[in-house]
Formats: structure tokens, C-alpha cells, sequence
């Protein structure tokens, strides 16, 4: 196996890793998830409104390891509700079911922790065994002790991550997995934003 190829592997293991389980807030109910996918388009505009007038800093969505945080939804939250338009925000959120912020912040988190877990489960079932093959083939490779080390000690951390999703909560997949299709389009939708 040549290096690139071992990278290249790696390198889209740590692309799945990128969210892991968070488990706060109250648990998820299809109004919740409904209530969710409908306030994001009105969030996103006025957070983009109060970024144009630089009214508005987004917290930091990396941890000193380069990982996105367990609860990034949360912190987005927390970062509203220190804003001098808080209100506005509130008055979304409350419009679409949650009682405050910092509710719809760990709804937040859960329904994109679930969301992710039902994808790995879907698209790689089998994630466990791939990761044992793909430190078999390191061991292979023609790599130094050193790189072979450092590897490994990247992909140990990345499989804790992945292994976050996989250990979501049952409740929290069968919510999400009725409302999947409408989830995809409005990250879709808010990503083209």
C-alpha cells in the first residue's frame, strides 16, 4: 500500500468524524425536529443581517484538537443569547415550539447527532471492520515508525469520534429517521446560504 493511498484513506475516515454525540436538552420529539427544520432559514438570515453590520461573531467551531465541538449548535446559542438582539432570536425560536434558546441550541445538537448517526449507519455499516483494515495496511505500509505512530494515534482519536455517532439514542434516530428527507434539504438549503 503506498502512502498516498493510506492518507487518502484516513483522510475520509476523518471526514466522518467531523460531529460527535451530544446528549443535552430535552429529548427529541417530531415537533421538535419540525419546529427545528423551520426556524433555520429565519436564524440564518438574521445571523448573516447582524454579520453584515459586524453585530454578530460566530463562536469558534474547532477544539484545540481541529475537531468540531460535541455541541456546536449549543454554543451558537449561547453566543444569541449574549446578543443585545437576543429578542429577535428568541421570538424564532419560541414561534417554532422551543421554550428558549438554549433549548433550541441543544435540540439543535441532538437532531444533528442523530442525523449523523442514521447516515453512518446507512452508508457505512461496516465501519469497524474498515478501520481494522485500514491499520492493518498501515502496519503494511512503507511508511517510518514514526509516521506509522502518528497515524495511528490520528485515526485512534477519529474512531472515538465515529464511535459517538454510532451510540446515539435509539429515540433520537427513530425521530430523525421519520423526518431524514426534509433534514438533508434544509442543511442543503442552508449551506447554499
Amino acid at each position: 500500500m503506498t502512502k498516498s493511498r493510506v492518507l487518502l484513506g484516513v483522510l475520509l475516515f476523518m471526514t466522518a468524524g467531523a460531529l460527535v454525540q451530544a446528549q443535552e436538552g430535552p429529548a427529541l420529539t417530531p415537533a421538535y425536529v419540525e419546529g427545528f427544520i423551520a426556524a433555520l432559514p429565519e436564524i440564518q438570515a438574521l445571523g448573516k443581517e447582524l454579520e453584515m453590520r459586524e453585530d454578530f461573531t460566530k463562536p469558534d467551531m474547532k477544539t484545540a484538537d481541529g475537531t468540531i465541538p460535541v455541541n456546536p449548535m449549543a454554543l451558537v446559542a449561547a453566543a444569541i443569547e449574549k446578543h443585545p438582539e437576543a429578542a429577535r432570536f428568541r421570538a424564532i425560536i419560541q414561534k417554532n415550539g422551543f421554550a428558549d434558546i438554549m433549548t433550541w441550541g441543544h435540540v439543535g445538537d441532538r437532531i444533528m447527532h442523530a442525523y449523523g448517526a442514521v447516515k453512518v449507519e446507512k452508508e457505512s455499516p461496516d465501519m469497524d471492520a474498515k478501520m481494522k483494515e485500514a491499520m492493518d495496511q498501515l502496519d503494511k505500509s512503507d511508511m517510518s515508525a514514526e509516521q506509522k505512530q502518528a497515524m495511528k494515534k490520528m485515526m485512534m482519536a477519529q474512531t472515538k469520534m465515529v464511535g459517538a455517532w454510532t451510540t446515539a439514542p435509539d429515540g433520537d434516530k427513530a425521530v430523525v429517521k421519520q423526518h431524514m428527507a426534509e433534514l438533508e434539504k434544509a442543511f442543503e438549503d442552508t449551506s447554499k446560504r
